[in-house]
């Protein structure tokens, strides 16, 4: 079985111990979040962020969100902005903009560094450098504030933050033309830094982008330097780091034949990846992102890398996406959107690292190419172990690059009594129960050294399988023992007890037991498998976790069954429209029924379906008049096969209103309830047998009608009076995606919102990802008593336009900018260049920069209105056919 890596909890350092579920919560992206204290990644929603790289969150030793920041604004566990905790000189598209550590010596202040960003060097030619702010969560009453704010320790640098645990403290790295500034924080606060003059001169602000990264026991160093000048291009190196006396050392070219961005270390810093863009038309654009694995242990290092993926990526147009180690001993790689993709086991070289992608979702919102740092210590792991199914053998492994001279280990299972400890470098235990274990490995080092590691075990238990056989018809008018089979119905018949929750499971087939053993040549088309030979025997998987797995046998038998004859069969429907009705399928087989009685009979759309089981119809079935109503009958039970047949479908006109309501709403002047068209009797529950029926009071009145004999039905009127409805409207615009939000009350009952003048209506008051223009708002109650409408304005700007002197979208502004005096917009190129600035009366802009006509290209735009800022980004499209 493979081997897992296990969570970290905490580290001993001499007398210092450091939880690692200080790191237990990510906000990031646009509004993403994870969180990890229950051992895997649980998406959550609350992130009051949009930024497009810089994050850093801070938990207490207990895994409780204490604040976060993407560097210019800190936020609270509530997701207000902490006091005196905005302004703050990072930048949310800066690669380590913002990096949050605890304060040696203190349970309750933490330092914020930040790293000013590309864009703010290209407007000014000098930028904001690397700045640290303090918390106190102390102080402002125990809420949390800000303290000190933005001191300045390195006049200019680059987008490049990372830390790291030392004897006394952290060490606090970044990066600047050719020198690495290594500066030790301990309970004096920041010292003064180490410099190491190693590297390329990366002395082009254009190029100071790019992931810079401490491997979690200290030992190493990786940076990706991303450069846009004078072409888009990258390099990754590898450095010693000596934590003595923060010195790097021993450099290592891994590459320079992509555009380099993101680096992370595994937890047991043996194995280091690296996400990067290839680039094309001569590196004035890229391609792909890729992801790479290289092996720390190699002897060729740089030969040892492979390529763990290769696919088409985010709007971001050049960069790759960050790497980020969490707590569950897992490596994430956000690209953008509302998924990130996974290393599962990033101890492994190989592919057996297990890359996953976009597998880990992120909640209703969306990350972007950022992901959050914080202290790479908290990730360090050297436990691996194989996770096997309750009441089975579970091994251990310890993974160092250390010498271990022993070890003692509590598996956190006293139920296991004598069991519960061992000294083996490589034990076997059996939990002696279902359930969560926290396993401690104390370990000592040739060295004398002493760490003390902790992992959380979940153990579980497997379902029992047995045997089972799948029965179907032979369908398609060759007797030879070969139809399909849908494999997923093997869930109703293979486990021994009753198992009411399978959406745990993975199940999975194969046609060899080997294959199934070896979790080889899966079969994929489970829902549609075309058997070999009646009787053949597959074999089905059914595993809980990545180790737990049972395995047992299904076999496929064809039946040819019997021929059954074309049946048609006249039904009366039980709702209509123009060229439409809807039938109900329990009609139609009580018709079948009646040629074959006493015997299970289900209706499907195919004969397809009908031999494979699936998609059965049930409840109504709407009909098209102008098509031929044909449906097929399948009789017998599920592991059996008597036959299968067509059905016509005719259908009765006019229809049967059974069990239909019709709400009115109730006036003072009294109200006449209208029977429907058509029907022979007509007979109301106040005794009238009239079509029609006047009322002078609120209340349930039934019609019963009567069509023919057999074909009749209850027509339900629930007479209300109307209760008052209360609008309000707010709109949230200037954005990439505008929102609307109708606040409406009502004493009782369901409110229905529209925006499309009440064309279609939903009970969602909130309309997200609007594009600007005017919105007729219609608001109304569940039985129509109450309508109101409002006209509102979505205000924004164009997503594209094409300065080709057309007449059409010739110029970029906001939309119907001169009804916002105040405003004002910056226009920049993705380099952060700002293109023009508009104000309210400016025409807009006409795509030119210093009198000459810019190509097609993305840019990007800054909004400010009313106080508010936003940010978004169009395309400027110059072919001639645009």
């Amino acid at each position: 079985m493979p081997l897992k890596s296990l969570t970290l909890v905490f580290l001993l350092f001499t007398s210092v111990a450091f939880s690692q579920l200080e790191a237990s919560k990510w906000h990031f992206g646009n509004g993403a979040g994870l969180d990890f204290l229950q051992g895997c990644a649980m998406s959550f929603n609350g992130n009051a962020m949009n930024t497009i790289e810089s994050s850093s969150s801070m938990c207490d030793p207990f895994g409780n969100l204490l604040f976060y920041t993407d560097g210019v604004t800190v936020y609270n566990a509530s997701d207000g902005i902490l006091a005196n905790g905005e302004g703050l000189l990072g930048q949310f598209s800066s690669t380590n903009g913002a990096l949050i550590v605890p304060e040696p010596g203190s349970t309750s202040r933490y330092y914020i560094f930040t790293a000013d960003a590309v864009q703010n060097y290209q407007a000014t030619g000098q930028g904001l450098g690397i700045n640290y702010s303090i918390v106190d969560m102390n102080a402002s009453g125990g809420q949390g504030a800000v303290v000190i704010k933005n001191i300045n320790i390195l006049n200019e640098g680059s987008e490049k933050l990372t830390a790291v645990r030392s004897q006394d403290g952290y060490w606090i790295l970044t990066h600047y033309e050719d020198r690495f500034y290594a500066y030790p924080l301990t309970v004096s606060g920041v010292g003064s830094p180490v410099v190491t003059n190693i590297g390329p001169d990366v002395s082009d602000y254009n190029n100071i982008r790019g992931a810079l990264k401490f491997s979690p026991d200290g030992s190493k160093v990786a940076i990706c330097h991303t450069y846009f000048e004078p072409e888009l291009m990258g390099e990754i190196l590898l450095y010693s780091f000596d934590q003595n006396t923060g010195v790097l050392s021993n450099e290592q070219l891994l590459g320079n034949d992509i555009v380099y961005y993101g680096a992370s270390f595994s937890p047991n810093s043996q194995v280091l990846y690296s996400t990067g863009k290839e680039p094309i038309n001569g590196g004035q654009d890229t391609g792909n992102s890729k992801v790479f694995q290289y092996d720390l242990q190699a002897a060729d290092i740089i030969s040892s890398r492979i390529e763990l993926a290769d696919y088409l990526s985010s709007p971001f147009v050049n960069l790759a996406g960050l790497l980020q180690l969490a707590i569950d001993g897992k490596l994430y790689h956000s690209l953008g959107g509302a998924k990130l993709s996974v290393i599962s086991l990033p101890n492994r070289v190989g592919q057996q690292c297990n890359f996953q992608f976009r597998s880990v979702g992120v909640g209703i919102n969306s990350s972007s190419i950022g992901l959050p740092i914080t202290n790479e210590m908290y990730y360090r792991n050297i436990i691996e172990y194989e996770e096997l199914c309750g009441g089975d053998e579970t091994s251990f492994t310890l993974n160092s690059s250390q010498s271990i001279s022993s070890v003692l280990w509590n598996f956190g299972d006293p139920g296991s009594g004598s069991l519960n400890s061992s000294v083996d470098m490589t034990p076997i235990h059996i939990f002696s129960e279902v359930g969560t274990f926290t396993v401690t490995a104390q370990v000592t080092y040739t060295s004398g050294e002493a760490e003390v590691f902790s992992v959380i075990i979940k153990n579980v238990i497997a379902p029992l399988l047995a045997p089972a056989t799948l029965f179907q018809c032979d369908v398609d008018g060759s007797p030879d023992g070969i139809s399909q089979f849908n494999l997923l119905e093997a869930l109703d018949v293979i486990f021994v007890q009753d198992v009411s929750d399978t959406s745990g499971l993975n199940l999975r087939f194969f046609e060899t037991q080997l294959d199934a053993e070896l979790s080889q040549n899966q079969i994929e088309n489970a829902t549609s498998y075309s058997n070999l030979y009646s009787g053949q025997i597959i074999y089905a998987s059914v595993a809980l976790t990545l180790d737990c797995t049972r395995i047992t046998e299904v076999t496929l038998s064809v039946d040819a069954g019997e021929p059954l004859e074309d049946l048609e069969v006249s039904v009366c429907v039980s709702s209509q429209g123009e060229n439409s009705a809807v039938v109900e399928v329990s009609n139609i087989i009580d018709v079948i029924a009646l040629i074959y009685p006493d015997t299970l009979i289900r209706l499907y759309e195919t004969p397809e379906f009908a031999g494979l089981q699936t998609n059965e119809k049930e409840g109504s079935i709407l009909y098209d008049y102008t098509n031929p109503n044909i449906l097929y009958y399948r009789l017998g039970e599920p592991d059996e096969c008597i036959g299968i047949g067509k059905i016509i479908i005719a259908l009765s006109d006019p229809l049967d209103l059974e069990n239909q309501e019709l709400v009115v709403c109730f006036t003072e002047e009294g109200t006449i309830l209208e029977g429907p068209e058509g029907f022979m009797e007509y007979e109301w529950s106040t005794g009238e047998t009239t079509k029609d029926l006047f009322i002078t009071e609120a209340g349930v009145y039934t019609l019963d009608v009567t069509l023919f004999a057999g074909c009749s039905g209850s027509l339900y009127y629930e007479v209300v009076a109307g209760l008052e409805l209360q609008v309000e409207v707010e709109v949230e615009d200037f954005l990439q995606g505008n929102k609307i939000i109708v606040d409406a009350y009502l004493a009782e009952g369901t409110i229905y919102y529209s925006i499309d003048g009440g064309a279609t209506f939903g009970t969602s008051n909130v309309f997200t990802d609007l594009p600007p223009g005017i919105y007729n708002i219609a608001v109304r109650d569940e039985v129509g008593c109450n309508y109101i409408t409002r006209e509102v304005e979505v205000r924004g700007a164009p997503k594209f336009f094409t300065p080709n002197s057309d007449g059409y979208n010739d110029t970029w502004h906001v939309i119907n900018a001169q009804n916002y005096p105040g405003l004002t917009v910056e226009v920049f190129d993705r380099f952060g260049k700002q293109m023009t600035s508009l104000t309210s009366n400016s025409p807009g802009w006409d795509g030119t920069h210093n009198g000459k006509k810019l190509a097609t290209n993305t840019y990007w735009y800054k909004i400010t209105y009313e106080e508010r800022t936003t940010y978004g980004f169009f395309t400027l499209i110059t072919r001639d056919d645009s």
